[in-house]
């Protein structure tokens, strides 16, 4: 930091300068860009939370859309986006900002509306991962996939690298804050996803985004203000019914869940840290549970509940450890009972006793 000033002197109306102590003269704007100022502060934690929590909400989202394993090429993208940010930066040509604020707050409210694109992108773009030599279009639905992926990450780095930048004496606390920031964005999917699900932690993160734009832009520029304002309410308003206004649409075929989307069979959806869980009918008899839209799958089966006049069930291999075990009374445990298929079959064989582990809060 600059010693205080020992001498003010008025060059015109509109702008003074400072002679420090060491000679050296500054104008009003290199002045504050020693100092981020708590607005700053505000904004970097806020892009910090929202970019994270938009990237751990899209690996669910893709879990779904796509496969487990292939959720994570969100985390591909977004260091992708990162890097290229800091490429862009350092290729351009860089001209001294007149209203750095104004800039971030542009960029915060460009950010929000490209997590928006992001998620109409690979909801309405029918991408299949597997169908490749059967449907050419993929590599082009793959390309415009990935294009929308990198961008609000793209966005976010620039936001970023510009406050790093630009304040280099206090790049330490920005940074340490950037960091609170992001892991506060990361811990709020842990509440936020089972009450509004994937679509709405998207919309949740773009919110956030806007509301980082909210504190960058400075108080004079009303209008600007205003209309980031009116962004953040309506995707503050919007997180809640954001399930039925913006529905994920599978392209993905998996198992036979596609069809009980397109028959209107599915009952009931929840979503949790883990997976998104389907309640489908099946037969009059049998319920779907249907995880992560067909990546795994159990059964409800009807039962009357009266296990002395339930017949050992046979129908599925689940019996054969039964069978070796006949009359024994065994103690079993079950990891992953799901829809309770192989408690049902664990006691028609006569179980002493079961404990059923379930992992996922939304199942049980």
């Amino acid at each position: 930091m600059c010693a205080r000033s020992s001498a003010v002197r008025a060059t015109n109306e509109s702008e003074t300068s400072v002679t420090s102590t060491s000679g050296s003269r500054l104008s009003p704007s290199n002045l504050a860009a020693k100092n981020p100022g708590f607005a700053n502060y505000v904004g970097i934690f806020c892009t910090a939370g929202a970019v994270l929590l938009l990237e751990l909400g899209l690996t669910r989202i893709f879990a779904v859309l796509l496969w487990a394993h292939l959720a994570f090429m969100v985390v591909g993208s977004a260091l992708f986006g990162f890097g290229l940010s800091g490429v862009f930066l350092a290729l351009k040509k860089q001209k001294k900002s007149e209203n750095l604020r104004a800039d971030l707050a542009i960029l915060s409210l460009a950010m929000s509306a490209a997590m928006l694109v992001c998620y109409l992108v690979v909801t309405n773009v029918p991408f299949e991962m597997w169908n490749f030599q059967e449907d050419a279009k993929n590599f082009y639905y793959l390309a415009i996939w990935y294009a929308s992926l990198v961008l609000p990450f793209f966005l976010a780095g620039l936001i970023i690298a510009k406050l790093l930048s630009t304040f280099s004496e206090h790049s330490d606390k920005l940074y340490g804050v950037d960091l609170i920031g992001a892991a506060a964005g990361s811990l709020l999917l842990i509440p936020l996803i089972p009450h509004v699900g994937g679509e709405g932690t998207v919309v949740a993160a773009a919110a956030l985004a806007a509301l980082a734009g909210l504190a960058y832009a400075p108080p004079a520029k009303r209008v600007l203000r205003g209309t980031i304002g009116v962004a953040v309410i309506a995707l503050m308003l919007l997180v809640p019914k954001a399930q039925k206004v913006l529905p994920l649409e599978v392209h993905t075929t998996k198992r036979r869940f596609n069809t009980a989307a397109r028959w209107n069979h599915i009952y009931d959806t929840r979503w949790s840290t883990l997976s998104r869980i389907d309640i489908a009918y099946h037969k009059d008899d049998i319920l779907d549970i249907w995880i992560d839209g067909g990546t795994n799958e159990s059964a409800i089966l009807k039962w009357s509940g009266d296990l002395e006049k339930t017949k050992p069930l046979r129908f599925s291999t689940i019996g054969t450890a039964y069978a070796l075990k006949a009359g024994s009374e065994p103690r079993v445990m079950i990891i992953g009972p799901a829809g309770g298929k192989e408690v049902l079959f664990a006691l028609s064989h006569g179980a002493a006793h079961v404990d059923a582990v379930e992992m996922d809060p939304s199942i049980v």
